[in-house]
């Protein structure tokens, strides 16, 4: 009688703090896998969104700014990491309901083994393959995973309110217009689940209905946050009329690249990434979880048919709404179903193993939670980011190369959202501005922009596009800078001279534009570590590579420029290596020949005393202080320095324009 008290029951068989530890320690793991800051995805945006109450990218994410904004007030490590705390804590909340709603399943099948603690051993299994499953290991790391994660624990409470059968359905409804202000696109694929499930349980009583819609309208009033937070910062749209609404919700950004007919090469290069989904899971979960329905079906037909409800919308959306080159991210998208594959598993592997004897199912049990473990932490190897700081490396490098005031037009998430993130929740560079280069396509851009410099307002009724744009470029207070990756926008303007800064580059490559060969770095973005997509072959470069990669390209830009009669920009170049180099002797030389070219001797020799003085081995300084002591032509008076001083200030040189003026001359440890 014993034996099969434990049986019957799970949950009464193991004390509920033996649960709470396990939960620790699935906690404690996620913890140490813990980025220090951002990853190289739309975490940044995100964050800085929610942070400063703004705007992410359509469609506004009104759950996930609200619940971010309150983690990212816990007095706990960086901001970034407040965030990946609160993706954690989703992911242990859906383990949580995912077991309960396996005990009550067991229990309505009546699957029962007379071996003690067999049960108990198939629920550790089922967290550890729930956790150990890369994508879900891998979001619960990231900023933007807690939108995904977001709807799996939705999805994983609809499924026990379900499988309880306690008649929640009010608090369904409820869940589903919460789940609509998280990611709807996925959420409201739930609809024919949430139907049937009404219908079991009230029938078509139409009182009932209307307090079921009226709960589901009051989630999805979070949609308020929109037009109550238009014009935040940072912001995409202002959605404060219905039209600029409506493009934000329904995502219009990217309206025509969705929801159209591929070709046919599209839906089998679809297929085999959604048959490749099976990398990410421990192997022959998938044929468990196949057994797994087969017996629900045989017990309770209803229920596989809901369970079906919900997966077949799911899947079949995936081959008529994501983009081709969303194709990659084909597990992310399944990622929602994750706790249904997970039950499915268990229900299949306790059915199973109890058509052997005790100790087969003794044995078997104790295998599968042991490699379990063991797969569990070849993903902990394979996705930890405890040491990843990457993406906020280069967002800082990036700012450090803009002079002051300079506005920054850019193309890519990985290039915007680290930029984001180092602006608007670091603080670092409020001078500069940075703008996705799509938003200059829509007025409430060029607004945005004067937001940030009030000299860049433009006029209320607009003025063509080409006049801004001008006017853009020939702002004074404002250096111009771009980075638009593989798309050049706007087609056919002049944008000659203009430098595209790189927090990661490794060399310089020509290219023709309006005619005249313009320079422009050429990245290296490498994807080891940045995205889900990266290449193992490729490791991430040291910091000091990277530091060296800064100043060789800045001293080819400099080159450049000086080459071009820019003598200024030159200069200005040349000060950005000291950031990265400050013990550098060339760069002083550099400086010193092109003072020294200008007739500013005394200057000059100062310079190539400060080559000598970071690298005494190096003859370059030597040798043009030599130079420049047998000139006899005269050098410039003091009021040449300090006219030269204030145009150095102007130009964003204030090493040089300290140099130029009279009194103690800078030393190179200064500049560390």
């Amino acid at each position: 009688m014993k034996k099969s008290r434990r049986s019957a029951d799970l949950s009464m068989n193991v004390p509920l703090w033996v649960w709470c530890a396990l939960g620790l320690v699935f906690w404690q793991i996620l913890l140490w896998a813990q980025p220090p800051s951002i990853l190289m995805d739309d975490s940044g945006e995100m964050i800085a969104a929610s942070w400063n109450l703004g705007l992410p990218h359509p469609p506004g994410y009104p759950l996930f700014d609200l619940l971010g904004h309150v983690f990212s007030r816990l007095p706990l490590g960086t901001v970034a990491f407040r965030f990946g705390l609160m993706g954690s804590l989703v992911v242990l909340l859906s383990i949580a309901f995912l077991l309960k709603t396996c005990i009550e399943l067991a229990a309505r099948l009546k699957l029962k083994s007379a071996l003690p603690y067999f049960g108990e051993m198939l629920l550790m299994l089922a967290a550890f393959c729930f956790l150990s499953c890369r994508t879900v290991f891998a979001q619960s790391l990231s900023a933007k995973g807690s939108v995904y994660t977001l709807t799996l624990l939705l999805i994983s409470v609809l499924i026990w309110i379900r499988v309880s059968g306690k008649g929640k359905v009010y608090l369904a409804w409820f869940l589903w217009g919460l789940g609509l202000a998280n990611h709807w696109q996925t959420v409201i694929l739930l609809a024919p689940f949430l139907v049937f499930l009404t219908y079991q349980v009230f029938g078509f009583s139409f009182k009932k209905m209307v307090w079921a819609c009226f709960l589901q309208v009051l989630g999805l009033s979070l949609y308020l946050y929109l037009p109550l937070r238009a014009g935040a910062q940072p912001s995409w749209g202002f959605p404060l009329h219905w039209s600029e609404f409506k493009w934000v919700v329904f995502r219009q950004l990217v309206a025509g690249e969705e929801m159209q007919i591929h070709p046919l090469r599209f839906y089998t290069e679809g297929l085999a990434s959604l048959l490749q989904s099976y990398l990410v899971w421990i192997p022959g979960i998938f044929l468990a979880a196949a057994a797994g329905l087969w017996v629900v079906y045989r017990f309770e037909k209803s229920l596989s048919r809901d369970f079906l409800v919900l997966v077949v919308p799911m899947v079949a959306a995936l081959a008529a709404v994501h983009e081709a080159n969303n194709l990659y991210l084909m597990p992310v998208y399944l990622l929602p179903l994750s706790g249904l594959l997970v039950l499915l598993s268990f229900v299949g592997l306790f059915w199973l193993l109890t058509r052997g004897g005790l100790l087969f199912q003794k044995t078997l049990a104790m295998v599968l939670l042991l490699f379990s473990i063991f797969w569990g932490w070849n993903c902990f190897e394979m996705e930890s980011r405890s040491r990843y700081t990457l993406a906020e490396d280069f967002g800082v490098n990036v700012l450090k190369c803009l002079p002051r005031g300079a506005v920054l037009l850019a193309d890519g998430d990985n290039y915007v959202m680290p930029l984001w993130y180092t602006k608007y929740v670091d603080h670092l560079r409020p001078d500069v501005i940075v703008e996705p280069t799509v938003f200059l396509f829509h007025e409430w851009g060029w607004n945005q922009l004067g937001l940030q410099a009030e000299d860049l307002k433009t006029a209320p009724s607009p003025p063509p596009f080409e006049e801004r744009w001008v006017g853009l470029l020939k702002n004074p207070n404002h250096p111009f800078f771009y980075s638009f990756g593989r798309q050049y926008f706007p087609v056919g303007l002049n944008l000659i001279g203009r430098g595209t800064p790189h927090g990661l580059a490794d060399g310089w490559t020509a290219s023709v534009l309006g005619g005249d060969e313009v320079q422009n770095l050429s990245g290296l973005e490498r994807m080891r570590g940045i995205a889900e997509n990266r290449e193992v072959a490729r490791e991430d470069p040291p910091t000091n590579d990277l530091y060296a990669s800064y100043a060789l390209q800045g001293m080819a830009e400099a080159d450049w420029f000086w080459k071009h009669h820019d003598e200024l920009k030159a200069l200005a170049r040349l000060e950005t290596v000291l950031y990265f180099q400050p013990r550098w002797p060339g760069v002083y030389a550099k400086m010193a020949s092109m003072m020294g070219s200008m007739g500013y001797l005394e200057m000059a020799r100062n310079l190539c005393q400060l080559s000598i003085q970071a690298d005494p081995k190096a003859r370059l300084g030597y040798a043009l202080l030599a130079r420049f002591d047998k000139v006899k032509t005269q050098d410039k008076d003091s009021r040449d320095y300090g006219h030269l001083s204030e145009i150095l200030e102007k130009a964003g040189c204030p090493f040089l324009s300290r140099l130029a003026c009279p009194g103690p001359r800078p030393d190179t440890k200064t500049l560390n």
